[in-house]
């Protein structure tokens, strides 16, 4: 009786297992099959579709290229975002700030043009006297009536400003790099989400020394290849107020301006998620080396000529990196840069409408050895699940 019962269990035990191992297998097959049916429907909307070079116009390292869609029945919106879904990210952010001689000086705003240059010796601009030292503050109240700006308070307030409003995103950590000669050690501070050290690490900063804005942006980068992950956003804020005057030996292209930009290219090149701003304070700053900067970390440029307006500049800033655009189209393109001997890859999520041009710029100081031979466009089919396919090749040019 005994045997006979175990018999039966051992059987009710293998039809259980063998049911538990058919639902396993069913679930496999289930999801290739959508998955291959997913891909398949995505490849479909891709048949009509066609995007050529219509311009070209290479110029050393800047590319200029005009691309049309020629044919294709995928809708792409692009104005406003509006094919794609918010998503807050974890980020990594380093705030590289200038801590130079020339942040040391102040200005006196709301003033007229003659008590600027009689009573304040300043340079005017636009109903602000700047450029002064601290000296001048009563005479900026008193005899002009103006408002008092310290150049370095406003942006160790700015600062403060942006680690408040960054630190309330989840996950987030933020760390300081300050430079003039070089970078200052003790004005630095490794990534974290201690607010009273970011705060008393600001409130210690002091100006002095030259303007070596690649210094800061290496040493940034160094901090997040340490620090930092692979899967987390990271973004590099580099503040200037002036011109770069001092050159770096990892960049060693003889120039300080240059070496700037480079390092921009070369830290975008070596990791992975970076995105670098730049923010130029007062009219003294070089915009065209800041825009660069930006432009070749995949950022933007901000603009605080005024020093009033630095801590609008700084929360346009961290409204602008709290929140992470991922894409849903399911047409994205890339566009393969090659020369003889390297090759660099870039993707285009701005789509242009059917029968409509559309122009992009490129910066490849950095990324491309030598001159271009070839450009390549590919699209990327991008099913519901997020899996990304190469198509076929769109068009291609030859030197």
């Amino acid at each position: 009786m005994k045997k006979g019962l175990s018999s039966v269990v051992t059987t009710l035990i293998i039809i259980l297992l063998s049911l538990v191992a058919i639902g396993i297998v069913w679930i496999v097959v289930k999801n290739i099959v959508l998955n291959q049916s997913e891909f398949v429907e995505t490849q479909k909307e891709f048949f009509s579709e066609s995007v050529r070079i219509s311009a070209l116009k290479i110029n050393k390292s800047l590319v200029s290229i005009s691309l049309r869609r020629i044919g294709g029945d995928i809708k792409i919106e692009t104005e406003g975002k509006k094919n794609e879904t918010v998503e807050i990210v974890e980020a990594d952010i380093i705030s590289v700030v200038d801590l130079s001689g020339s942040m040391s000086l102040c200005s006196c705003n709301g003033v007229s043009s003659e008590c600027c240059s009689r009573s304040l010796n300043g340079d005017y601009y636009s109903g602000n006297c700047n450029t002064l030292n601290l000296n001048k503050e009563n005479n900026c109240t008193s005899i002009c009536g103006g408002k008092w700006i310290d150049k370095l308070s406003a942006t160790k307030n700015a600062n403060k400003e942006l680690i408040n409003i960054l630190s309330q995103s989840e996950g987030t950590r933020i760390g300081l790099v300050g430079y003039n000669t070089d970078v200052v050690s003790s004005a630095s501070l490794d990534l974290t989400n201690n607010l009273v050290q970011l705060n008393n690490k600001i409130d210690s900063w002091n100006a002095g020394g030259l303007t070596c804005i690649c210094c800061g942006i290496n040493e940034a980068l160094r901090r997040l290849q340490e620090q930092s992950s692979a899967e987390r956003a990271k973004k590099i804020i580099v503040m200037s107020d002036g011109e770069t005057n001092v050159r770096c030996d990892a960049q060693n292209t003889g120039d300080a301006t240059k070496d700037a930009i480079k390092a921009s290219c070369d830290a975008k090149a070596n990791l992975e998620n970076l995105t670098v701003y730049s923010i130029g304070v007062g009219e003294n700053a070089n915009e065209g080396t800041l825009v660069n900067i930006s432009n070749c970390g995949g950022g933007k440029y901000f603009s605080a000529i005024n020093i009033s307006e630095l801590i609008d500049v700084y929360r346009r800033v961290a409204e602008e990196i709290k929140t992470t655009y991922k894409s849903t189209n399911k047409f994205i393109l890339f566009i393969i840069f090659y020369s003889k001997t390297s090759s660099y890859k870039e993707r285009i999520l701005e789509i242009p409408e059917v029968l409509i041009g559309k122009d992009y710029n490129f910066n490849l100081t950095g990324k491309l050895e030598g001159n271009i031979t070839k450009i390549e466009i590919y699209p990327i089919i991008v099913s519901n699940s997020g899996k990304e396919t190469t198509g076929p090749l769109f068009d291609v040019w030859k030197a």
